[in-house]
């Protein structure tokens, strides 16, 4: 899925219990540094999350990364939108999502 500005992309999770979870996003980014918003079951969370370039890399074949945002979820059903906010998200692909315990450390898929 390619982030455009003024674009959504919506996933439903369901963690087994209420608490804190890390929101994951495997991404391209070839490019600058990003931010884009995220916002749980219609509530803005603070903050977004971060996109950056970790690799480095201005090779889209070598700049698939991970980052995440630390989310707040209910029990059961939950809608988490990534919303492209800002040029600056503008033409990143995203792969796949996941959410995990705050403890694991490497994105789980």
């Amino acid at each position: 899925m390619t982030l455009q500005q003024g674009t959504a992309l919506t996933w439903k999770v369901q963690p087994p219990s209420a608490g804190q979870y890390k929101f994951w996003v495997h991404y391209d980014n070839p490019g600058a540094d990003a931010q884009a918003a995220v916002s749980i079951n219609g509530e803005q969370h603070g903050g977004g999350i971060k996109l950056t370039n970790w690799a480095k890399s201005s090779d889209p074949e070598r700049a698939w990364v991970s980052s995440y945002s630390w989310l707040n979820l209910k029990a059961g059903a939950n809608t988490i939108v990534v919303t492209c906010d800002n040029p600056g998200c503008a033409g990143l692909l995203v792969d796949k999502v996941a959410i995990s315990p705050m403890s694991v450390s490497v994105f789980p898929g």
